[in-house]
């Protein structure tokens, strides 16, 4: 999954031996770090105990802004390092990542051309999709190309194909938004 900066990410624990029995009572420590795993900085911890059925849950309040990483497509990374450990003192350790994104979602649009053609239609291809990359459907978006407004919904692909006929010398301004973003 992915989160939004300064939003709460819950966390569930569900503790069972290999032969299903659950671990209770077990110690449950969860470190939250922000960067890539085994090189982040600690950034909060949680310990305590799974109840009789080998549960637990809690919500960890993520920081408000993180500096993003142009690999990850400009969003953050967090990890979490959760560790369980029952009472004949076995460890189990699990570490997870967390993608932490500015906004909900990424909107790219390309000239199917690849350049801008004056004096003949121009297709181009929006696409939006969510932090993690994975397409949105159904995302209503306007499409501002060399002032004319248009308004598109994506495919089950998240993708939409917008037309535009520019006149030779035209300068071109282009504004994408969708689900209130630009």
């Amino acid at each position: 999954p992915f989160y939004l900066a300064n939003e709460s990410a819950t966390v569930d624990i569900d503790a069972h031996y290999f032969f299903g029995k659950p671990v209770g009572s077990g110690e449950v420590v969860i470190e939250l770090y922000v960067g890539a795993i085994g090189e982040g900085q600690l950034y909060g911890r949680v310990q305590s105990r799974t109840d009789a059925a080998g549960k637990f849950q809690t919500t960890l309040q993520l920081p408000p802004s993180l500096p993003g990483l142009p690999i990850n497509d400009g969003n953050a990374l967090m990890y979490l390092n959760v560790s369980v450990t029952d009472g004949a003192g076995q460890v189990v350790r699990k570490e997870s990542p967390i993608t932490v994104a500015n906004n909900a979602l990424s909107i790219a649009l390309v000239p199917e051309a690849g350049r801008i053609v004056p004096g003949i239609e121009n297709v181009f291809d929006l696409f939006v999709s969510d932090p993690l990359g994975t397409p949105v459907p159904e995302a209503s978006a306007e499409v501002v190309v060399g002032g004319a407004a248009q308004s598109v919904t994506t495919d089950r692909f998240g993708h939409a194909s917008v037309r535009w006929l520019p006149s030779p010398g035209e300068s071109v301004n282009v504004v994408v938004s969708a689900g209130g973003r630009e």
